[in-house]
């Protein structure tokens, strides 16, 4: 991320006051389409690692986001919903945070997404912790299909092969 993008970053976190929010806003609308997107990408960061610990933190730091940048689509036609969204995954993810007990969260997890009356490839994200997991979870429920259904495993067995008979 470019330096002006974390120093927005940074100003926006500490922001308080209608008139610092009025500062970012006014800065973002100079970076434009490129520094909302840097923007949006650190807000996606943000949802993608926050565990239980954090869970008001990343709220306040999406439901500022919401106020100051009410209308993202002025940046991006594509971003017309992009706060609904963002929030869906939370959502989501929280849900999962709430379902699986911390001490059961070990180990490697997946996300696994078929739809069975389709010649659709199964799809299939494995190697991932269960923070990592939670999200891609969150995130792919947005855009299930009829029939489709998505998992969210841990894995207890694994036995790996590659090509070079090197055991990963």
């Amino acid at each position: 991320m470019k330096i002006g993008e974390k120093n927005l970053i940074e100003l926006f976190e500490t922001a308080k006051s209608s008139t610092e929010y009025d500062e970012v806003r006014e800065q973002m609308k100079e970076k434009g389409y490129s520094g909302f997107s840097h923007f949006l990408y650190w807000m996606k960061e943000q949802l993608k690692t926050y565990d239980d610990t954090n869970i008001s933190r990343v709220t306040e730091l999406l439901n500022k986001a919401k106020l100051i940048f009410q209308s993202p689509i002025q940046f991006s036609p594509s971003w017309a919903n992009v706060w609904t969204q963002l929030e869906q995954i939370m959502q989501h993810k929280n849900e999962i945070l709430k379902q699986i007990p911390i001490e059961s969260r070990t180990g490697e997890w997946q996300v696994i997404m078929d739809n069975p009356y389709t010649n659709e490839a199964i799809v299939c994200y494995p190697g991932l912790s269960f923070i990592e997991a939670a999200y891609l979870y969150g995130f792919f429920r947005l855009d299930l299909k009829n029939n489709e259904y998505i998992r969210l495993q841990r894995v207890e067995n694994l036995v790996v092969f590659s090509k070079d008979n090197k055991p990963e």
